[in-house]
């Protein structure tokens, strides 16, 4: 109503600063990878802001399922990469003057623990594989395309791929949708699994790449689901199991 926001919070400049030294030493080698480590960290620090030193030229995916990851596992109001985001040119920058800070050290034992953390089933059975969450851009689909392209669906097994109604209609225009189609997954348009209730479908596991799929799956649709690889979950979908 008066366009205007309370002068509280992250908008405060010294409340964005950092509390945590998240060093890489082990470099993330996938998107999904980007979001088990949030899961770890989230789920580490909790509500504190994380300073992450070590990428290697993350893309805006990578650091957006980053995000959403620890904002499940955790609490955490935002994060700053030093070198890729706005107010972290260097690491005194990101953290504003304070030395009396946390580290954190990200191996690939950290990366594993992030995929265990967002995995909860019993069963290796998957009936679903959704992957988008946040919603895939046009390079995800690509992909994701490339990978399905001449190879089949188990029958009996569902996938379904999020993205908005533009990135969907690029996505036909360019022939990845019909690739896509062809292998027999879906791509849905401004639409959430989690909201979308598949649990009344008769879905009892899935599979998906992101943590922040995960979390909600299992909180809020009391649904098995097995997080991993964007290959490890085309695979599950053609086989209809997850594999060790």
């Amino acid at each position: 109503l008066t366009g205007r926001t309370p002068y509280y919070g992250m908008h405060i400049p010294e409340n964005r600063r950092g509390q945590v030294l998240v060093k890489i030493i082990d470099k993330p080698q996938s998107y999904s990878e980007y979001s088990a480590i949030g899961a770890f960290v989230g789920k580490t620090i909790t509500e504190k802001i994380a300073v992450y030193e070590g990428f290697d030229f993350p893309t805006n995916e990578d650091l957006a399922t980053l995000g959403a990851a620890m904002a499940c596992t955790g609490g955490v109001p935002m994060f700053h990469a030093v070198g890729y985001t706005p107010e972290a040119p260097t690491r005194e920058a990101a953290f504003g003057g304070n030395t009396g800070y946390d580290v954190i050290e990200i191996t690939r034992k950290e990366i594993e623990k992030g995929y265990e953390i967002a995995t909860y089933s019993d069963s290796r059975q998957v009936e679903l594989v959704t992957l988008g969450c946040p919603h895939l851009s046009l390079e995800q689909i690509r992909e994701i395309a490339q990978m399905v392209d001449g190879k089949t669906i188990k029958p009996g097994v569902r996938m379904w791929l999020q993205t908005n109604a533009f990135v969907k209609g690029m996505a036909r225009q360019l022939g990845y949708a019909q690739t896509i189609e062809e292998f027999g997954g879906v791509l849905t348009q401004d639409c959430c699994t989690n909201l979308s209730y598949p649990e009344l479908i008769g879905i009892k596991t899935m599979a998906s790449n992101t943590a922040k799929v995960a979390f909600y799956t299992h909180g809020s649709n009391g649904i098995n689901i097995w997080c991993g690889s964007t290959e490890k979950c085309v695979q599950a979908a053609i086989d209809g199991y997850w594999s060790e």
